[in-house]
């Protein structure tokens, strides 16, 4: 792994974070940053792809907001890094106040404020130092040039909305016509296009620009199925490990990405294959340890199951989930099934039993709201 710095983030703040990680990477060169692309951290499955990052990344950036300070999540990656004795530092992206529990634990940190020039300076050149790429000119980062950089992270100025149309557009002229992204890329490109549209005002936003993300989500799906329909079928003439997980994977990006536009009865036909490759993995090569893989594919599958009017099969499919992996995460997802099903009772006795495991577990949104329906 070439990566030097892992970015700790808020999937919440995904945009402004990217923004952080291409401007890092044009600077000490492409890849120097890992960051979770996926939403990884958002399943315990894949706990040991974020410890084997943090264990061959010597920089941790945590990347402080009103978002990341509550994120259960990062403050798992945090503590894991600083019992590995990584060089720590904070970057303050929104202007929040450190609250008692960071203050306490990391208050003699380094703390960079994204709206002043001087310390992203400082912090460019310390990466530089840090990493050994001395020789690298700095120029002004974009989050300092602006006298209102404060703003633009907050993205309350009007030079974020039209950054993010040119952004949008460019992508769109760039990205959309190429032939030689594959299907999983598409739908990575549709999945960040659509997190900075839903960032903008309504009216700025064109049905034509929103039709191109729907489309983008819709070529990435047939052809993440196309893709891992052929990897099942080689392994079913020649059984490989890599063959199956392949097929796996694409299948469940597929369901995702059909679950994104609404097309729920194709997501869980993609998903339910997903499910199938992840339990040929589990009983054919338990080595690799997938089991955490099927509950993730079942949790997304009970989803798709409720939005196509089958509560039931719903309900049985995120306990099956559970049964698979008992994670806090699967549970929460019950939750918000049985509170979208309004057995408000029933969801708030969950969650309760969510914080008397772990009281830093990210409060689900939803969680007021079904205490006043009590």
């Amino acid at each position: 792994m070439d990566s030097k710095v892992f970015l700790s983030y808020s999937r919440k703040d995904k945009s402004q974070v990217f923004a952080l990680k291409d401007e890092i990477d044009s600077y000490l060169g492409s890849g120097s940053c890992w960051i979770d692309l996926h939403g990884i951290e958002s399943d315990q499955q894949f706990a040991d792809v974020i410890i084997n990052a943090i264990n061959h990344t010597p920089i941790f950036l945590f990347l402080y907001s009103e978002n990341s300070k509550d994120s259960v999540y990062a403050k798992k990656e945090l503590e894991f890094a600083t019992k590995k004795k990584k060089k720590i530092v904070f970057v303050n992206i929104d202007g929040s106040r450190l609250t008692d529990w960071f203050e306490f634990h990391y208050g003699s940190h380094d703390i960079i404020d994204i709206s002043k020039s001087a310390e992203v300076e400082k912090l460019f050149r310390n990466l530089s130092d840090w990493t050994g790429a001395k020789n690298i000119e700095y120029q002004e980062s974009k989050f300092s040039k602006s006298k209102s950089a404060k703003k633009i992270m907050m993205s309350l100025s009007g030079i974020v909305i039209i950054s993010t149309l040119v952004v949008l557009g460019y992508y769109y002229c760039k990205n959309y016509s190429q032939k030689d992204l594959t299907p999983d890329q598409i739908v990575d490109l549709a999945d960040s296009l659509s997190t900075i549209e839903s960032e903008l005002p309504r009216k700025l936003v064109s049905r034509g620009e929103k039709t191109k993300i729907i489309d983008l989500y819709r070529k990435g799906a047939e052809g993440c199925d196309q893709k891992a329909w052929e990897a099942e079928e080689k392994f079913r003439a020649h059984p490989s490990y890599e063959y199956i997980n392949v097929a796996a994977f694409l299948f469940h990006t597929a369901g995702y990405a059909w679950q994104c536009i609404e097309q729920y009865d194709k997501s869980i036909v993609s998903y339910k294959k997903a499910v199938r490759c992840f339990s040929i993995i589990v009983s054919t090569y338990p080595e690799k340890n997938k089991e955490f893989s099927v509950a993730h594919t079942l949790n997304n599958l009970s989803y798709s199951y409720y939005c196509n009017n089958n509560t039931k099969l719903a309900f049985e499919t995120i306990d099956e989930a559970i049964k698979c992996n008992p994670d806090l995460n699967y549970y929460d997802s019950k939750g918000e099934l049985l509170y979208l099903s309004k057995r408000y009772k029933e969801a708030n006795e969950i969650w309760e039993y969510i914080v008397e495991q772990d009281k830093y577990f990210e409060r689900n949104y939803w969680v007021d709201s079904c205490k006043v329906h009590l």
